[in-house]
């Protein structure tokens, strides 16, 4: 899905495009199979409390939604401070990876005072 145009600045365009990689939604998955499979399994030992039988669905579907969900934050071009990338063995097999864009207060934040862009 490409970002709206409608979001954009005047003199802003879109350089690149990217999407979530499959690979995000194989730990939601697992957990979802999981919640269902237990939502089945007291469902069944519940008997025919009706009541009950609901309200464990509801649950089970609040928890699905809740894994699922994302989050996001934008910084303005001019506070930039550094990009980096995490690439791990997973990752490479799949053809992915992390791209990590901060500012200087997150930075500084996260402990990375003496960090140096040229490799030392």
């Amino acid at each position: 899905m490409a970002f709206p145009a409608k979001l954009l600045n005047q003199g802003e365009t879109v350089v690149v495009s990217t999407r979530t990689h499959p690979k995000a939604l194989i730990f939601p998955v697992l957990i979802g199979i999981v919640v269902v499979a237990a939502a089945i399994l007291l469902s069944i030992l519940s008997g025919e409390i009706l009541a009950l039988q609901i309200g464990i669905w509801v649950i089970a579907a609040g928890a699905v939604f809740w894994w699922v969900a994302k989050s996001g934050r934008t910084i303005p071009l001019n506070r930039i401070s550094g990009v980096d990338f995490e690439l791990g063995v997973i990752d490479r097999v799949f053809g992915c990876g992390t791209l990590v864009v901060s500012d200087q207060l997150h930075r500084l934040s996260a402990g990375e005072r003496d960090h140096r862009d040229d490799g030392s």
